[in-house]
């Protein structure tokens, strides 16, 4: 195995953890079924919550895409809050780790970090396309108006969002991969995964290298949340970079 030593002495590396921790096919299992249950969320949400075709393909910010997007998360939250412990063999508390000023230092640091890699990639890609890829939740913010419904979007893209997207990428697909593949690869994969699941293949390298630096973050630190702060501080990063450029949001 790569570098297994260096695994071990970081402070949240399962290769510590109990053997059994994400037997194959459970995980595997484990991982569609929160792949359905997040799909399955959406489009009763959609049709709930009376969502147009037309602001789809728009791309607008409107009341019901921002109630949708909400309560979207709860059911992935409760299933993965469910399942991770069970898979890891370990609580969830353990799985999040510690929450202290180095945590928070690591997470802000992740964030800075995360934000360059993102842009570097992102630059590199814009040079062989041609252009630079916009994030549709980006193309969310860019068309809407100031609004109350627009500070939710804002609040949630800050706070809900990382933490359920933290605990499914880096809490259960990066550990189990990790369990058994080199960090590296793991990350690698995590992050491709954490880019594609943003719906927009042009956006998936530049995500992925941040995905990379989520898993660095968490593993470096040792705690989910420090993972959670700098996806959470890159995306108000991002939010205010939208405004002093001048667009209208």
């Amino acid at each position: 195995m790569q570098n297994n030593w260096t695994l071990r002495r970081l402070p949240n590396s399962p290769a510590s953890w109990p053997a059994d921790a994400f037997p194959i096919w459970a995980s595997i299992l484990a991982l569609i079924a929160a792949f359905a249950i997040y799909i399955a969320s959406i489009v009763y949400l959609v049709r709930a919550f009376g969502i147009s075709a037309h602001a789809i393909r728009a791309v607008e910010l409107t009341q019901g895409i921002v109630e949708a997007q909400v309560v979207s998360y709860i059911p992935i939250i409760v299933y993965i809050a469910i399942v991770l412990p069970l898979l890891a063999r370990r609580p969830l508390g353990a799985i999040l780790g510690p929450f202290h000023a180095r945590q928070i230092f690591a997470g802000l640091v992740g964030a800075i970090l995360m934000w360059l890699a993102v842009t570097i990639v992102g630059a590199i890609q814009a040079g062989f396309i041609g252009h630079q890829p916009t994030q549709t939740a980006i193309k969310l913010f860019e068309n809407a108006k100031p609004s109350f419904w627009l500070d939710v979007m804002a609040i949630v893209a800050i706070t809900l969002a990382p933490f359920a997207e933290e605990l499914v990428f880096r809490g259960f697909i990066f550990n189990a991969l990790w369990k058994r593949l080199p960090f590296s690869l793991s990350a690698l994969v995590s992050g491709i995964l954490f880019g594609a699941a943003h719906g927009q293949v042009a956006g998936i390298a530049p995500l992925a290298a941040g995905g990379f630096v989520l898993a660095t973050v968490y593993a470096r630190s040792g705690s989910l949340w420090s993972s959670m702060i700098a996806h959470g501080t890159f995306n108000g990063i991002t939010l205010a970079l939208l405004l002093l450029a001048g667009i209208k949001t």
